[in-house]
């Protein structure tokens, strides 16, 4: 075989070598590339399906405690505003103080609860429809006792959750007959006490 020849049949096996590449890259290897990448594409779109679960379940924790928070903040203001007068609430609170600080009840008087008006000059009528009125309640007390406990309940009054506001005070000593001239002199005083208290009333 002449040697021009060999070269013709080696240039010709050559080129059906690279025409069978070709077609072997166009039936097997671009299909499995083309399903790779619809693979990768398709697991890039769980993955930021599932970001997105995170993040929306994340706000919908963060909604959940400030809902919380919310409800918290609404139960305070419940106790230091109660929604109505509670008075059976507010003389719990004034007589637990009185015991503790050893201040022997002498009377009670407690008022008709009043509502407080607004002036039209100064809230809008937008703003009348959604504040509530404010209401006041006069408890009006005597009570025995030495300074320094008087003097307790009095700070203990106005750290009170509830609020309690002092409108009088009257102070006067007890006087004590006693037939021994040597004893010590009573420092038991009375104290005439009329304190306010607020809640929020209905329209």
């Amino acid at each position: 075989m002449r040697a021009s020849t060999k070269r013709i049949l080696s240039a010709m096996l050559s080129l059906l070598f690279i025409f069978s590449a070709f077609v072997i890259v166009a039936m097997l290897i671009k299909p499995a590339y083309e399903e790779t990448q619809k693979l990768k594409a398709d697991a890039l779109s769980r993955e930021n399906a599932l970001n997105n679960q995170k993040v929306l379940v994340d706000q919908f924790k963060k909604l959940l405690s400030q809902y919380d928070s919310q409800e918290k903040v609404q139960e305070n203001l419940s106790l230091i505003l109660p929604q109505n007068p509670a008075i059976g609430e507010a003389l719990t609170q004034i007589n637990g103080l009185l015991d503790l600080n050893n201040l022997n009840v002498l009377s009670f008087n407690i008022n008709r609860p009043l509502l407080q008006s607004y002036s039209s000059s100064n809230i809008n009528s937008t703003n009348a429809q959604v504040i509530k009125p404010l209401g006041t309640i006069d408890i009006n007390f005597k009570v025995v006792g030495n300074y320094s406990d008087f003097k307790n309940f009095l700070n203990q009054l106005e750290t009170n959750i509830r609020i309690f506001n002092i409108k009088t005070l009257n102070i006067s000593p007890v006087i004590i007959v006693s037939g021994d001239k040597n004893q010590s002199q009573n420092k038991t005083l009375s104290y005439d006490i009329s304190i306010t208290t607020y809640y929020q009333a209905d329209k």
